[in-house]
């Protein structure tokens, strides 16, 4: 079995679900050490404007965390995540489902 379909099975497949995986984030203590990174290590360093690029961005809920007035985008290869992202946190960033490379973020 190659690496791509080992994550069709198992625990990928339990984690597919947006809400699965962010009920697991809460539940294993990512969602809380997550925060305290945010809160001691990037916040402090983001102003009005400030641009932030996550790669791997998963459910987008990372900007629960970010201070506000940033432009924040966001790239996962998941597209249930990504949907999940856009209807929660659309208005205040930009999603796309597709690997980053330099000419994708070109613009950024």
């Amino acid at each position: 079995m190659n690496k791509f379909e080992e994550r069709k099975s198992g625990l990928y497949t339990f984690l597919s679900s947006a809400t699965i995986y962010n009920t697991f984030q809460r539940i294993i203590g990512g969602r809380s050490a997550r925060k305290l990174v945010v809160d001691h290590s990037v916040n402090p360093h983001l102003t009005k404007g400030s641009r932030v690029l996550a790669i791997g961005c998963g459910t987008g809920y990372l900007l629960d965390f970010l201070n506000e007035d940033i432009d924040y985008i966001g790239f996962d290869l998941d597209q249930k995540y990504i949907d999940f992202a856009k209807r929660n946190y659309g208005e205040f960033a930009t999603f796309y489902c597709k690997r980053a490379s330099s000419k994708g973020c070109k613009a950024f």
